[in-house]
């Protein structure tokens, strides 16, 4: 493991950049001596000087770890958006009421259906 002298510091990414990524906000999940430790990208850095990308990991129990991108490719369990259900699309119906004189209401849906409906 390296030595504190021997880590670079590191900068946030711009927003823009951070949200084009594949792994923000993506799980991750890690075995060590049999026991599971499972996280979230919370920030994505790069190295001050060799611009290398490091994933800050936070785990379940708080602790902080920077992943680099093929440690991403090897641990992570979810990306950003996996799995999730697309939007459902709302159905809208317009319709089209006549009011007429008997106190019955007509009304034309846009699937060509009519109903009366006395009010």
């Amino acid at each position: 493991m390296a030595s504190l002298e021997d880590e670079e510091d590191t900068v946030d990414v711009s927003e823009e950049q951070r949200l084009k990524d594949p792994y923000n906000q993506a799980l991750i999940s890690r075995v060590i001596d049999g026991q599971v430790f499972n996280g979230q990208v919370v920030n994505i850095e790069e190295g001050a000087i060799t611009k290398e990308r490091l994933y800050r990991i936070r785990y379940e129990d708080g602790d902080l770890e920077h992943f680099t991108p093929e440690m991403m490719k090897t641990y992570c369990v979810k990306p950003r958006g996996a799995g999730e259900k697309p939007a459902k699309r709302q159905k809208t119906v317009a319709a089209d009421v006549h009011i007429c004189i008997g106190c019955t209401v007509d009304v034309v849906m846009s699937m060509g259906r009519k109903t009366r409906r006395a009010h």
